[in-house]
């Protein structure tokens, strides 16, 4: 979610060599332009083919991303960085990761501990999970620089 670049797929793809992986922005030129290309270009295998069949591209409103892939595929492992800048997409993010979690998956959340001018960041979002009771959730990781930065982990109670 918010893959940017790609590269938490691209790395992924190296350890889960059969995994099949969908790659999800906001921004539909990020994908065709930066994303698919980054993918391609630093896949360890040599069948283009092969990496369009293993890697999935999503693009627009997380919202529209629920609904595209409701129930079609459960997901072990998701993944998703600097998405949570703003506390009213709370909702819609966690949207997807109810419908498309597998019962036993994980999702883990790279974070800055607040933004500034949105007032969004992980301890908001703590909150959020905690008064909505669907998910587990524990800061796995702490990452001190001038901004602390949080890897959260959530899953399904």
């Amino acid at each position: 979610m918010g893959c940017g670049s790609g590269l938490a797929s691209i790395y992924c793809s190296k350890k889960l060599p059969k995994a099949n992986h969908y790659l999800q922005d906001f921004n539909e030129n990020v994908i065709k332009y930066f994303t698919s290309v980054n993918v391609l270009l630093n896949s360890e295998v040599s069948n283009s083919e092969e990496v369009l069949s293993r890697f999935h591209y999503l693009y627009g409103d997380w919202s529209a991303t629920a609904d595209d892939i409701h129930c079609s595929v459960k997901f072990d492992l998701i993944f998703t960085s600097e998405t949570l800048y703003n506390c009213d997409n709370y909702e819609k993010l966690c949207k997807v990761f109810k419908w498309c979690l597998s019962p036993t998956g994980t999702v883990y959340i790279a974070s800055k501990s607040h933004y500034f001018g949105v007032g969004g960041g992980t301890y908001s979002f703590m909150d959020f999970i905690e008064s909505d009771g669907y998910f587990g959730a524990e800061i796995a990781h702490e990452i001190e620089t001038p901004l602390i930065r949080h890897i959260i982990k959530l899953w399904i109670k």
